[in-house]
């Protein structure tokens, strides 16, 4: 099991450094926020508070490279024949992953930033990333793949979200898109 560890941290080794990239990045941002808290434009004071945002692009780019990415390498099939359990081999597979996603697109923000703005609901956003792209990273052959149906499968969770929040009586033009949708 061990072997298998080591073996998806070195097949994440891109995502981290992309996670390299964007902490500096990041710790950038903080920097000159600290240093010049007041900016004329308004514009640049909400890029630079909202660079926590690109950590939640790491779960994202962590559960669609998991399983697309030895399968467009050709190493998945070879690799279900190794004497441990497919069952086992995809837990590692998902584990490692999920803690991957959940220190860097939740851990991270919360760490650099430590405001009351963020809190740990940031961890549930990751990990909901991470188990829509783990998935699409199933069915798909490349992580690009991967991203496009992670993506659009969002979307229309974000639909579908809200829609069923809209009131039927307001709105009724909404429901048999929602009826339509849903089947």
């Amino acid at each position: 099991f061990s072997a298998l560890v080591r073996k998806e941290f070195q097949l994440h080794q891109a995502n981290i450094l992309i996670a390299a990239l964007v902490l500096a990045l990041h710790l950038a941002a903080f920097d000159i926020r600290t240093v010049h808290p007041n900016f004329e434009n308004p514009n640049v004071k909400f890029i630079l508070d909202a660079t926590w945002a690109f950590w939640l692009l790491m779960p994202l780019l962590i559960g669609s490279a998991a399983v697309a990415e030895e399968r467009r390498l050709g190493i998945l099939e070879s690799q279900l024949c190794l004497p441990v359990s497919r069952r086992a081999q995809l837990f590692v597979k998902f584990s490692v992953a999920l803690i991957l996603s959940l220190i860097l697109g939740g851990l991270m923000p919360l760490l650099i930033e430590r405001t009351k703005d963020l809190d740990f609901h940031i961890f549930y956003f990751a990990a909901a990333i991470f188990f829509i792209s783990f998935y699409a990273s199933t069915l798909a052959r490349t992580t690009l793949q991967a991203i496009g149906i992670t993506i659009g499968f969002s979307i229309c969770l974000c639909f579908l979200a809200f829609g069923i929040s809209v009131s039927f009586r307001q709105y009724e033009i909404f429901g048999p898109f929602i009826v339509l949708f849903i089947i």
